[in-house]
């Protein structure tokens, strides 16, 4: 119980003892023990409201005490869930400080050691972490919508959904959503969109993805945004 409930409770309590010492006689033709019995009537009115108020009180903070459960919970589940998409980065993303050292060490790099680097990437990308059977990089300049460069990786020939795939379609589906609905691709483009030249991954719809691999997508085609301005220019 509150302390204002409680001085509540003690003022109607006091005006119950001193009411019929104080209201003696007559009041506009009404005798005292009908006035006193109406005070009595008002009182045991404001002591059931006070009590209905502190009942609801005491139910809005039993659901105020529900809902930090359920938000600790929340919070719980997220910590837990960022556990496990760290645990998929270490595990799944150790190719990424490999090569960027590689990169670093090496004065010069082959043509092919270059596509390698892209494919292995891509290869994380679509096979261990989306679970498709095909990827693709392809980095555009946005200023003509013209591709720079593409690098493929499939378990079978080169998908059919992606020929006359255009890159305005491609920058039009990036700033409305991620997603070619007709030809079923999914699209993760690069975070620096205002970047000279934007990397794309393109990958086919359906693959089961969750909202932490999405991040891990989302590391991928920045960390390949990365080699290619290095390896490129």
């Amino acid at each position: 119980m509150s302390r204002i409930v409680k001085i509540i409770y003690f003022v109607l309590f006091a005006v119950l003892i001193v009411q019929p010492h104080i209201i003696r006689g007559h009041l506009f033709s009404l005798s005292s023990p009908f006035i006193q019995n109406i005070v009595t009537v008002l009182v045991m009115g404001v002591a059931w409201l006070t009590y209905e108020m502190h009942v609801n009180e005491i139910k809005k903070r039993e659901r105020e005490k529900i809902r930090l459960q359920e938000h600790l919970q929340q919070l719980d589940g997220r910590l837990l869930d960022a556990a496990k998409y760290i645990g998929l980065v270490n595990v799944r993303l150790p190719l990424l400080k490999t090569l960027t050292s590689t990169l670093l060490r090496r004065e010069k790099i082959t043509h092919r050691q270059k596509n390698a680097i892209f494919e292995q990437l891509l290869g994380i990308a679509a096979t261990s972490i989306a679970k498709t059977k095909w990827g693709l990089f392809r980095f555009i300049n946005p200023r003509n919508a013209r591709t720079t460069h593409e690098f493929f990786h499939s378990e079978e020939a080169w998908p059919g959904q992606t020929n006359g795939l255009s890159n305005k379609a491609i920058l039009q589906a990036l700033a409305a959503g991620n997603t070619l609905a007709p030809a079923n691709i999914d699209i993760i483009g690069s975070s620096d969109a205002q970047a000279p030249e934007r990397g794309v991954l393109l990958l086919p719809t359906g693959g089961a993805v969750s909202g932490e691999e999405k991040i891990v997508l989302q590391v991928i085609v920045d960390q390949a945004q990365l080699f290619h301005q290095y390896l490129f220019h």
